[in-house]
């Protein structure tokens, strides 16, 4: 879901972005589309909670990453003028090694009206791949190159999905009536079995409601042998004011899930990937204002920024929670990891350096370090929308990326296939 964006989206807003907010402590306190949903079937069982709580990091963050991402691959930013030229071409512009070069791309834009943001992307059976929108579906049988559009079902709208190997969609939503918590709070659980046109609801996820104020929906993983992973931000813990991270599994296509399984406080949105080792890596939103015992370099705003973190065991523990940016604002990233253990995260840029868009950081290494050089994805007028993607057979990217070419304008999403250039060794 997509940070900064108004009511008619299908995406999840952040308020902390918007000076009228009632909210001061700089946390991302959202709600998603209204939703009331019947009685379910299937419940989860519920971890306590107290025991979730003690779990998770030390009170310290780490050091700040060796990367500075204001200026990557010895560059400056370019002008806008160069932005706009790039965002109506088909190339990335690459600086690495004080150089600002092109690097061809295939780009489409994604069949829909206005008003049909969206951009969440799936990877189906025979190579198909599906994208997201409001209240549409679009598909592509070769790549990415070409689309063809139908509407969903209305029980789908706005939800996380997965397409299983026997082309079984998968689609969590949540209902939230006016933004609290009551007994009967659910995240839903959907399966279609004819791409989305229809649905049936097939479990829920029960969340601990005594310790916890509301909840948003943030993610759908599968993992390989079939393991779904939903990752849900709980708000508002009693003992700690805290907003936590939770992850939900389930090994049953969905039917029954165990949890929650903490992955980390004060962050959200992101996206979750399996690396050729076996490891998971998430990228995530850190977002809290700052603290006295806070790191003298710490921008007087706090922290809104992306940060990493890894499991060794499917999601059940995380660690090794990281910052990956250092600028304020670059703090909604989403990951692609090629089969050689190049990773890519396309990440936002909302206050500079240089004018709003997406960028691309690079890892060679299963995300351990990090290249000193970026590509510049788009340009965008308003708000910098994120981007997922996911990896082809071939190894080629498939990047979903929106952007507005008036300020509060209606977004377009663009398919866009490409491959990071190695350096020579």
């Amino acid at each position: 879901m997509y940070a900064g964006s108004s009511a008619n989206r299908n995406t999840v807003s952040d308020p902390s972005d918007n000076p009228s907010s009632p909210r001061t402590d700089g946390m991302d306190h959202s709600d998603a589309p209204k939703r009331t949903q019947p009685s379910i079937r299937s419940w989860t069982v519920v971890a306590p909670a107290i025991a979730v709580l003690l779990a998770g990091y030390p009170a310290a963050l780490p050091a700040s990453p060796p990367l500075k991402t204001d200026r990557l691959g010895n560059v400056p930013v370019p002008a806008v003028d160069v932005l706009k030229q790039l965002q109506a071409g088909k190339y990335f512009l690459h600086a690495r090694a004080g150089r600002l070069g092109r690097v061809p791309v295939e780009k489409v834009k994604l069949p829909g009206v206005k008003g049909e943001e969206g951009g969440l992307v799936a990877l189906g059976p025979g190579g198909s791949v599906y994208v997201g929108r409001k209240t549409l579906l679009c598909k592509s049988t070769d790549g990415g190159r070409h689309w063809t559009s139908y509407q969903r079902s209305a029980d789908l709208s706005g939800g996380f999905f997965k397409v299983l190997r026997d082309g079984t969609m998968i689609t969590v939503t949540q209902d939230r009536t006016d933004g609290r918590f009551s007994q009967a709070s659910r995240v839903h659980v959907w399966k279609s079995s004819d791409e989305g046109k229809t649905a049936s609801k097939i479990g829920s996820i029960k969340l601990p409601t005594e310790r916890f104020t509301r909840y948003t929906v943030f993610g759908l993983t599968l993992l390989s042998d079939g393991t779904l992973l939903c990752r849900v931000k709980l708000y508002g813990v009693v003992s700690s004011r805290r907003d936590t991270l939770m992850l939900y599994r389930s090994t049953d296509r969905g039917r029954n899930w165990q949890g929650p399984h903490k992955l980390a406080d004060w962050c959200s949105q992101g996206d979750i990937v399996a690396t050729p080792s076996g490891n998971l890596l998430a990228t995530l939103r850190y977002q809290r204002g700052r603290r006295a015992a806070d790191r003298p370099e710490t921008d007087r705003r706090g922290f809104k920024h992306l940060f990493l973190a890894e499991s060794a065991d499917k999601g059940l523990s995380w660690r090794n929670l990281r910052p990956l940016t250092t600028v304020f604002g670059q703090c909604y990233g989403c990951p692609a990891i090629q089969s050689d253990g190049t990773m890519v995260v396309i990440h936002d840029t909302r206050y500079g350096p240089g004018h709003r868009g997406s960028r691309a950081m690079v890892s060679y290494d299963q995300g351990r370090t990090w290249a000193d050089e970026v590509y510049y994805v788009s340009y965008t007028e308003d708000r910098a929308e994120p981007s997922f993607s996911v990896v082809l057979a071939d190894d080629t990217i498939l990047s979903i990326v929106g952007a507005d070419t008036k300020w509060k304008g209606p977004i377009d999403l663009f398919a866009i296939r490409w491959k990071p250039a190695r350096p020579a060794k």
